[in-house]
């Protein structure tokens, strides 16, 4: 990798990645206190608004995530990759070496470029499918079983 790389873009996607762990924290902790609501306790009505609350964060947190920060971070790459394809100044945020070729700016340049991209994503994707499949997996499983355990169906419905 190039010593003078420089991805200023880069920025918008550690804040996406940031407010995204911060929405899957929220998510387990709902997950956790639907377990807890499983027995009746004294203060149960509390822990009741406390996952409506925690659910309404979530929801509100990765909507604005997902419309605003993921968008915004989408856009300006899309704006690199015309600029470092064509040398057309696009964005005001600088990338330097960001992709791996070096091909004049050219429509040929722009047409590695997507490659590398296309490459690239699919090694992510490729990466995090395993971690995917095995929560998801893992998510279905205990809902199956508490489906079958469950004789207060209430219980499942908030869970769920």
């Amino acid at each position: 990798m190039n010593s003078d790389r420089k991805d200023e873009i880069q920025e918008l996607y550690d804040t996406t990645n940031k407010i995204s762990d911060l929405g899957n924290i929220l998510f387990l902790l709902n997950i956790i206190i639907s377990f807890i609501l499983i027995f009746d306790f004294e203060y149960k009505s509390i822990i009741i608004i406390i996952s409506i609350i925690l659910t309404i964060g979530y929801v509100i947190l990765t909507n604005i995530n997902e419309i605003y920060f993921s968008n915004l971070a989408e856009n300006e790459r899309r704006k690199s990759l015309i600029k470092e394809s064509f040398g057309v100044n696009t964005t005001l945020r600088e990338t330097k070496n960001y992709y791996n070729n070096s091909e004049e700016p050219s429509i040929e340049k722009l047409g590695l470029n997507c490659y590398e991209s296309v490459f690239f994503t699919k090694k992510v994707v490729d990466k995090m499918m395993l971690g995917w499949i095995i929560k998801s997996t893992v998510f279905i499983v205990i809902y199956i079983f508490l489906m079958i355990q469950l004789e207060n169906l209430d219980v499942l419905l908030i869970i769920t």
